[in-house]
Parts: C-alpha cells; sequence; structure tokens
C-alpha cells in the first residue's frame, strides 16, 4: 500500500507491506516469520533547483536457510559455516536525511543515515578450524547492531557541446557499523573517494574513473584488515541504430589500469583471492 500527499513545496509519503514467510527444513518443525515493513517520507522544495527529504524506514528480514540451517563446508565462500536454527528475525529501522541540487551546469547530492538493527545476523569468525579441510569455522550469530553513514556526488557540466557534454563527477561513501556488545560489524567497506572524467553524446560515451578506497582498520573481531588502493577504469561505448527498432552497440573496458592488488573488504575471499589485476575486454550487443 502507498500513499502520497503534495501541497506547495511540500510532500509526504508513506508505503506499508506485510509479509509471511514460512520455512520447512527437512527434519525439522516449519519457522514462520511476520515481516512487516514500512516508510514515511517528507519532501520540502524551496525552489525549482533544491530538495531537502528526510524518511523513516522500518524493514523485518527472516534469516535466510543457510544462516539457520548450514553445517559444512561452503565452496563459494572457502568457509566451514555453522548455522543457528534458533535466529530471529532482523528488525531493523532506519533515518535518512537527504539533499538533492539540480541546476543546468551542476548536479549534487547529499545522504546522511542512521541505521539501528535489532538482532543483526552475520556469520562471525570463531578463531577455530574444521580437522578435514582445514578451513576457518564461522557460527551464525545475532546481536543489535547500528549504522552510520554517508554518501555525496557531484557532478559539474565543464563544457556543452554540439558534439556532446564533458562532464566532471566527484563521488565519496562512508559507513561504520558498530556491534552493541562492542567491536565492529565484520566485512564492512572502508571510506570510498574518486572522480569520473567523461564525454556522453547521443550516440556514445567515453569516461574515465579514479577510485581511492582507504585501508579498512575495522574489519571485526578476528577477521583480517584490508589495505589501501587505487583503481583507474576505462569505458567507452558508440551505439548505431540499423532501423526497424534494431540497434548494435560496441563498446570497450579497460579495468584497474593500474594493476593494483585489491582486496575487497567485504568479501570472504579477500585473504585467498584478491580481485582480478589490469584487464581489457570489447565486444557487441545487438538489440532487434
Amino acid at each position: 500500500m502507498v500513499e502520497r500527499w503534495e501541497k506547495g513545496p511540500f510532500a509526504a509519503g508513506g508505503a506499508l507491506r506485510l509479509e509471511w514467510q514460512r520455512l520447512q527444513a527437512q527434519g525439522r518443525a516449519p519457522r514462520r516469520d511476520f515481516l512487516p515493513s514500512g516508510a514515511l517520507e517528507a519532501v520540502w522544495r524551496p525552489d525549482d533547483n533544491q530538495s531537502l527529504s528526510l524518511a523513516y524506514t522500518a524493514t523485518a528480514r527472516a534469516p535466510s536457510p543457510e544462516e539457520r540451517y548450514a553445517f559444512g563446508v561452503h565452496a563459494a565462500t572457502q568457509r566451514f559455516e555453522i548455522g543457528a536454527p534458533g535466529l530471529k528475525p532482523e528488525r531493523s529501522h532506519q533515518l535518512e536525511l537527504g539533499y538533492r541540487f539540480r541546476s543546468a551546469r551542476l548536479e549534487a547530492d547529499l545522504t546522511l543515515f542512521h541505521h539501528w538493527v535489532r538482532d543483526y545476523v552475520f556469520f562471525r569468525a570463531t578463531g577455530g578450524s574444521d580437522p578435514e579441510s582445514g578451513l576457518p569455522v564461522f557460527a551464525a550469530a545475532q546481536e543489535d547492531a547500528v549504522f552510520r553513514g554517508l554518501e555525496a556526488s557531484v557532478r559539474l557540466n565543464l563544457l556543452a557541446l554540439d558534439q556532446g557534454d564533458l562532464d566532471l563527477t566527484l563521488f565519496g561513501d562512508r559507513v561504520r557499523g558498530r556491534l552493541s556488545q562492542g567491536g565492529d560489524v565484520p566485512r564492512m567497506p572502508p571510506l570510498r573517494y574518486g572522480m569520473e572524467l567523461g564525454l556522453y553524446r547521443a550516440d556514445g560515451s567515453l569516461a574515465l574513473r579514479l577510485t581511492r578506497a582507504e585501508a579498512q582498520d575495522h574489519p571485526g573481531r578476528l577477521e583480517v584488515p584490508t589495505p589501501a588502493y587505487l583503481r583507474l577504469d576505462v569505458g567507452g561505448e558508440y551505439r548505431l541504430a540499423l532501423g526497424e527498432g534494431r540497434g548494435l552497440t560496441l563498446f570497450a573496458r579497460g579495468t584497474n589500469l593500474l594493476d593494483q592488488t585489491i582486496r575487497s573488504a567485504t568479501s570472504p575471499l579477500r585473504t585467498i583471492a584478491p580481485e582480478a589485476g589490469r584487464g581489457a575486454e570489447a565486444g557487441f550487443r545487438l538489440e532487434f
């Protein structure tokens, strides 16, 4: 159910959703979870260029079958995982404050958020290892958690030509998660920021993107910190109209051009499988 109201520079809206979930595992009693969610938002537009918004969201999430019933080696994460059948649904509340600016040459967005999660579910490192596989043991755990962060971006039109627009975009994001009993939420992304210089035309685009990720020095209990890195990517595409609704798109991309060793702080494989080094790809898409 969704409702919206507008009057002059003010607008407000709300949404409500009700969900019931039933999970039946072989040899176990069925689990039934009631998962309501809702949202409220208020927006103020002082003029045609700006808006200020405040949003509140409440959600519920049932633990996944893996989080409840896993017991064994997980090949994709290279861990021995132990679930917890007694896990309760997560209940979360989020406040989000946003500012938005739009003009012919400049776009800016800023979002601040504060997120409370009751009974947050995650896999916690135990410090032990499975004697058969030798893989580290992770056990499903549940604890209240708080997340705080921000996202920001600014896009400036440097040149507006008949041949296309040359835009410069600056961006960044930061989030920190803390557990109620002390310690950091594991596998959280570090501070990231960067810039993108792009040429955009009706028939294609070309962009150069530079991203800096700082070291993650708050990896969580018994987790491994990750070093900072600088990543440079380039990509472009060209679109051809073939008539009768058909089209051909040619594209090429270069990734991690600085050939950095990138270990993603959010990946369970970061200690054994860094992201790919310098790479390139090219191809086409045919639409008909």
